[in-house]
This record gives structure tokens, sequence and C-alpha cells, in this order.
């Protein structure tokens, strides 16, 4: 049975909207006193597809790997894939500014993410071009949060809306990349280099903060985070044949990587 990825992030939410109706306690004494917090959430990610491509399809030395113009499918040469859903931690360091708006640094990382697609060579007699690899990442971005109600003046008791926004980086990383070509003659697997890239990261996104204790909140967070690009270096690649192994160099290859985020999380104000 195949499980959406948002099944998990519903749940969360629902649990947390059933909290939130038994807090109403007033969280300005709290927020007046209590000027830092620590935050540890748990995250689903769910990254939206992109295209592995050469980092330089005109590259000469090394030749590109994939190399300029369309593939079978009539896009450029490339894969058309990108991140599998996943979970991921993140903790942050946060400063309450003052009643309306503050600021955190946060860490988050995942060291074991799958990169899954379809290649699109011409000239292979089938259209099963599978492409895997492994990769990892550790961000570290730094947030500005508006808690929406007191921005306006307005007094409340219980949840809170608020709405944020980053910038930092990331440390991504790709292992090697397997080329997976079954054919009706033989089996060929491909294997390209993997490859580290330190990138710049932002994220947008908003959500609910509800005071259990004068001390303790539970966070509920949507965000929008462009995670950067992935890389891998220019080297050796190694194709397996049933009968020989070859060996030849190729440039680096790259892909983007956009994801929508659902963090549930508990802050402890000290």
């Amino acid at each position: 049975m195949i499980v959406s990825p948002y099944v998990r992030p519903i749940i969360l939410g629902l649990c947390f909207l059933v909290l939130t109706m038994m807090a109403y306690r007033p969280v300005f004494a709290a927020s007046e006193n209590n000027n830092l917090s620590l935050r540890i959430s748990y995250g689903q990610s769910a990254p939206s597809t992109s295209r592995l491509l050469d980092a330089d399809c005109q590259a000469s030395d090394p030749p590109a790997y994939f190399g300029c113009g369309t593939g079978s499918d009539g896009l450029p040469r490339g894969v058309e894939g990108g991140l599998s859903h996943h979970g991921f931690l993140e903790i942050g360091l946060g400063y309450q500014f003052n009643r309306w708006l503050s600021f955190e640094v946060a860490l988050s990382q995942n060291k074991a993410v799958d990169y899954e697609g379809f290649a699109n060579f011409n000239g292979l007699d089938t259209d099963d071009q599978p492409v895997s690899a492994k990769g990892s990442y550790q961000r570290f971005v730094s947030t500005a949060r508006v808690n929406v109600l007191t921005l306006f003046d307005q007094h409340y008791e219980g949840a809170y809306p608020f709405v944020e926004v980053g910038a930092g980086f990331s440390n991504n990383q790709v292992n090697a990349v397997n080329y997976a070509f079954p054919t009706a003659r033989i089996n060929v697997n491909t294997i390209t280099q993997g490859g580290k890239a330190t990138q710049f990261v932002w994220s947008l996104g908003g959500g609910f903060s509800a005071p259990m204790t004068d001390d303790v909140h539970l966070e509920l967070l949507f965000r929008r985070t462009d995670m950067g690009r992935f890389e891998t270096d220019p080297g050796t690649v190694i194709a397996i044949r049933t009968d020989r192994t070859l060996e030849f160099p190729a440039g680096g290859t790259q892909f983007s990587s956009k994801s929508d985020e659902f963090l549930f999380g508990i802050r402890y104000l000290f």
C-alpha cells in the first residue's frame, strides 16, 4: 500500500490542533521574562522534481557526461528525478528581541536521503534508464520570526500565528551516482563521481505556536525551502559490462532542489 508522504504531517497537525484547544494561557508574561529559547523539531520534507544536468554541457576537458542537445523524451539530456520524501531533525536557539520579533539560529540535517530518477540517453533499446544515488545535507539557517498578533497589538490567549523568513548555507553531498541500463542483450551499470557543495539556502514559512506552560510551547510550521544545488565532481566514470569494465573521464553534473517542509516541535523558554 502506498502511503502519502503528507500522512504523518497531517496526523501531527491534528494532534497539535487538539492540544492547542486545551491551551488557553496568556503568553505575554513568559515572553517578557524569557528571552532565550531552545527548539527541537521533527520535520517531513517533500522535495520538488528536479533535473540532473551537466554543469557545462559544452565542456571538453573532461568532456561533459550528457552533452548538449535533447534526449529520448525531447527534453535536455540528463535525468528527470529528485530527492525522495524524507524526515529530518532540527534544533534551534532563539532570542526574543521584543514582543513581536524574535531571531533564531537553527541546524537541520539528514545523513541518508535518496536521489532517484530516469535518464533519457538516446540510442538505447529501452526507455527504462533508472538512476540512483545516496546523499546528505547539513543546513545552518538564521531566521527572523514575527508574531502576527502582537505586531498589530492584538491581545490573545492560547495559540498564536507567526510568519518567518530565513537564510543561511547548506553542506550538500551526493555519493557515487549509479546509472543502470538493463537492455535485451546485456546489463550495463555506469558509476560517476559523487561530490560536495556548500550552497546558499533560504526559506519562507508560517505556522502556529501554542503555550502548554509558561516555559513550554508546541509549534507547527510549514515552509518552502530552497536547498541549493547538489553537485558531482568531474572525474573517472566506471562502466561495468558483463564481459569487461571501462573507464573514461567526464565532467561534473548538478541538480537544484526545493522542498515543502512540515515541522512539529517543542520550544523551551529560559
